[in-house]
C-alpha cells in the first residue's frame, strides 16, 4: 500500500477526523494526494469542525462544484514531510493551494 494510501485511510478511520474525511470525500480534495511527492496533511479534527457554523458547513457541503470547500480544504495539505517537532512556530509551510497561486518562477522553486 503507497504511503498516500496510508495517508488518506488513517484520516478516514480515525473518529475524530470524520468531518474532515466527509469534506475530503465530498469535495474530492483527497485526489490533491495523487500527485507526485510526498505531502503532509494537517488535519482538523471535529472539535475545530464545531467550531464552524452548521450554515457555513451546509453550505460548503452542498455547493455544487465544491470550489469553495476544495479551496477550504487545500490550506491543510502542504508539499513534502513535515514533522511538528521540526517547524518552528513562527514559520509553517506554503499550504499547496498558496503555491499553485504563485508564479511559474516562484513555483519552479519547489
Amino acid at each position: 500500500m503507497s504511503e498516500r494510501t496510508n495517508l488518506i485511510d488513517t484520516i478516514a478511520e480515525n473518529d475524530i477526523f470524520s468531518a474532515f474525511a466527509r469534506m475530503l470525500r465530498t469535495s474530492k480534495a483527497n485526489e490533491l494526494l495523487s500527485g507526485e511527492g510526498s505531502f503532509t496533511v494537517f488535519a482538523p479534527t471535529n472539535d475545530a469542525f464545531g467550531k464552524i457554523p452548521d450554515a457555513q458547513m451546509n453550505a460548503w457541503l452542498s455547493e455544487t462544484d465544491q470550489i469553495r470547500l476544495k479551496t477550504v480544504l487545500s490550506y491543510h495539505i502542504v508539499p513534502g514531510k513535515h514533522f511538528a517537532a521540526n517547524l518552528p512556530a513562527s514559520v509553517l509551510p506554503m499550504p499547496l493551494r498558496a503555491r499553485r497561486s504563485h508564479s511559474p518562477t516562484s513555483a519552479a522553486s519547489r
